[in-house]
């Protein structure tokens, strides 16, 4: 007879050591810990072409901002590199002469020609973790049924959260070009909604 034991796998499994725990509102996470994430994808002006006065106070601004969070918050900034093809059409492009329409039909031709081209996406992820009383009741608020939740804790948290992204959205919004991330359902290869 073979022991078994060996081949068991007894550490955590991948589940347990993502901190998601499920949707709670349209683009916002809830945390094991009791935290609320919610995130957006923002893009600023040209960084090549920008003063380094232009630069310090589009920093300044954006610091201005996210001070106002106060206490309990983490910021996390992403960015990836993603291939693209794209590149615009003809009937986008208006160029007043014929010099200039030459000069951008051979940037199209070398652009669709070579293949590497990429374009850089920037995320800012926003994650709030409140007072431990009210993390408890956002957990219980989750696993609860639609009939027996009340307006507890949970939901308190909950709206104080959407007040406060909503705030730093608006704000933000003056500074840099920002996309809320939303809740999306895809198909899945089986064929199933996630």
């Amino acid at each position: 007879m073979v022991a078994l034991k060996s081949f068991r796998h007894s550490g955590p499994s991948f589940a347990d050591l993502v901190p998601y725990a499920g949707l709670v509102d349209n683009g916002v996470i809830l945390l094991k810990d009791g935290s609320l994430m919610a995130g957006w994808y923002f893009a600023g002006p040209d960084s090549e072409s920008s003063t380094d006065a232009e630069r310090n106070e589009v920093s300044r601004q954006i610091n201005t901002i996210l001070a106002r969070l106060g206490s309990g918050w983490m910021i996390q900034v992403e960015a990836v590199r993603v291939p693209t093809s794209d590149y615009p059409d003809d009937a986008d492009c208006h160029f007043p002469d014929p010099v200039t329409r030459a000069i951008d039909f051979e940037r199209r031709a070398h652009f669709q020609r070579e293949s590497g081209h990429f374009e850089s996406r920037h995320a800012l992820i926003l994650t709030w973790r409140p007072l431990a009383p009210r993390r408890s009741g956002l957990a219980r608020y989750v696993y609860s049924d639609p009939a027996s939740r009340s307006a507890s804790y949970a939901m308190k948290t909950l709206d104080t959260f959407r007040a406060s992204i909503r705030e730093i959205e608006q704000y933000l919004g003056n500074v840099v070009s920002i996309q809320r991330m939303s809740t999306r359902e895809v198909d899945e290869r089986g064929g199933f909604r996630v």
